[in-house]
């Protein structure tokens, strides 16, 4: 019997299913790789957004104590009848303090805000990446200061 002949044609066909053998696990290695990392942005922006919700709630409950001192204090000032039970000045010092612990949540808030943002966008991004592995896909930006 005489062995099979190779020819070009063969060779060359031979050659395309390999290649499409290859192309293929690495498109899934990529659509895996994708998942996952889409998967870490997914539970960081949950992570961030609910920090962001109990920031916010802290930030709204020292914004109303500084008002509701603000409001005492107003009201002693105005009325010599109203005892506040220690001196002006400390009562008004106590007041300032809420306000800037309020200010300072507000600001951890942004933060938080931006971060939740940026997970949001960046989990979008690589779902879109797994959907599509055979794009390329931008660098990342750099996470929010």
């Amino acid at each position: 019997m005489r062995p099979p002949r190779f020819r070009l044609r063969t060779l060359m066909i031979a050659v395309a299913v390999v290649a499409i053998g290859i192309g293929s696990e690495t498109m899934q290695r990529r659509r895996v790789r994708y998942l996952r990392m889409a998967g870490d942005h997914a539970s960081k922006e949950v992570n961030s957004e609910s920090m962001e919700r109990t920031i916010r709630d802290w930030a709204c409950e020292w914004d109303q104590r500084a008002q509701n001192m603000r409001e005492t204090l107003e009201l002693a000032q105005r009325s010599n009848t109203f005892d506040l039970g220690e001196n002006i000045a400390s009562y008004s010092e106590r007041e300032k303090r809420a306000r800037d612990r309020a200010a300072r949540l507000w600001g951890d808030w942004t933060r938080y805000f931006k971060y939740s943002s940026h997970h949001a966008a960046m989990k979008q991004k690589y779902q879109h990446a797994a959907r599509y592995p055979w794009l390329p896909i931008a660098p990342d930006p750099p996470p929010p200061e």
